[in-house]
């Protein structure tokens, strides 16, 4: 199980939806940044640098923050969306594919489409 801090901005809608995407059971935290919940000492105890998304990924303890790592790790943690080593990793990491991916899926549900 995976616990997710987010807020509704698009960063923060690309965790949530990479979740969805790979099947990965998670609870969602809402940290309000229009109330300054990102600085709450146990938030920080999360994301040092205030910044959301972050996870806490149950199974092993790792937190993670920064959406382009929260994606890397997913991927890599499924083994999906992003080869596991040699030249087909280092062109999608090199040209954000992983991270236009989720972005495209983002889009689709900002204008309406079902992802």
């Amino acid at each position: 199980m995976i616990d997710l801090y987010t807020w509704t901005t698009p960063n923060g809608r690309k965790a949530s939806i990479a979740l969805e995407e790979l099947g990965l059971p998670y609870t969602v935290h809402p940290i309000d940044i229009g109330k300054d919940e990102q600085f709450k000492p146990e938030f920080l105890n999360i994301s040092p640098n205030n910044r959301i998304p972050a996870i806490v990924d149950r199974e092993n303890g790792i937190n993670l923050m920064e959406s382009g790592a929260i994606l890397i790790y997913l991927a890599d943690k499924t083994g999906k969306l992003l080869p596991k080593s040699g030249d087909g990793r280092y062109r999608v990491l090199s040209r954000g594919s992983l991270m236009r991916s989720v972005g495209v899926s983002l889009n689709r549900v900002r204008v309406g489409y079902i992802v």
